[in-house]
């Protein structure tokens, strides 16, 4: 493969369009679930905390993964900063703390991809990842909220 580079020396970019959702029944679960989740990793935490699990700062300011939300979809839930929240699909459920984010589109979310107290591959599916459709398509999922951070109590639980 060649690569494009331009005479000052920088890359040159290619724009490619979307070709929609590939993975076998992404579409369906899309229809189905009101939000999109994607993960990755922060600076904040190394890794997938594997060495912060005994970190008492990085562990008491995050006793679980975060979850990024648009502020307007956390008053749609009803939840608020800190909160912690049961997000799950047909695949599966885990937790994580709330975390407001103005820059996110309503319906997407972001949470870390491994953390010990919450695991966001517990709601993937197997079309996730797959190298025939041009990487990771994202999972759809619900969220209710499970303890309210202000108040201590406990909320309810999704439907078993």
């Amino acid at each position: 493969m060649r690569r494009r580079v331009r005479r000052n020396g920088r890359p040159t970019f290619f724009e490619t369009k979307w070709r929609g959702l590939q993975a076998p029944g992404k579409g369906e679960q899309k229809a189905k679930f009101k939000y999109l989740i994607n993960n990755g990793r922060t600076n904040h935490v190394w890794q997938n905390a594997y060495l912060d699990q005994d970190n008492e700062f990085v562990m008491d300011r995050w006793p679980y993964p975060f979850i990024e939300m648009n502020p307007d979809d956390m008053r749609e839930l009803d939840v608020a900063a800190g909160d912690l929240v049961e997000v799950y699909n047909d695949d599966g459920s885990t937790q994580a703390m709330v975390y407001p984010t103005p820059t996110a589109k309503k319906g997407h979310t972001f949470m870390l991809f491994a953390y010990p107290t919450g695991v966001q591959g517990n709601v993937v599916n197997p079309g996730d990842g797959v190298p025939d459709t041009d990487g990771q398509e994202g999972t759809y999922l619900h969220a209710v909220c499970l303890s309210d951070w202000r108040t201590g109590q406990r909320r309810q639980r999704r439907h078993q």
